[in-house]
């Protein structure tokens, strides 16, 4: 079934935030911003995992806006939002933020899916 032009007007513009949120965090984790490196020692992760997670969040924010790859995109974010979620939980964080970011990724995933 076709997206209606508001249901693709919305896939779009949530697709871009989306993007911007996850290129933006995967280059500061990429970088090692201090805050970043502190975060992921504090939640007992090695350097190498932040700049693995980095490097998906980075390919992953850019593939949300290419078509051909927005769904596999999206499913991946999604496996790596499971993971925030599990290691904000255990550490007593809040699981709202990336529990948010998960179900708008399955959004993209879902609209994708009915173009």
């Amino acid at each position: 079934m076709a997206l209606s032009k508001t249901q693709s007007a919305a896939m779009w513009i949530l697709s871009v935030l989306l993007a911007a949120a996850f290129v933006f965090g995967g280059v500061v984790k990429l970088i090692g911003t201090e805050d970043m490196v502190n975060a992921f020692n504090q939640f007992g992760y090695p350097g190498w995992f932040r700049i693995l997670i980095g490097l998906i969040e980075l390919v992953g924010g850019i593939a949300l806006l290419v078509p051909k790859f927005a769904i596999d995109a999206a499913s991946f974010l999604i496996v790596i939002m499971v993971g925030a979620i599990l290691t904000v939980f255990f550490a007593g964080e809040s699981i709202i933020p990336p529990l948010v970011t998960m179900l708008l990724l399955g959004s993209v995933a879902a609209l994708r899916g009915d173009e």
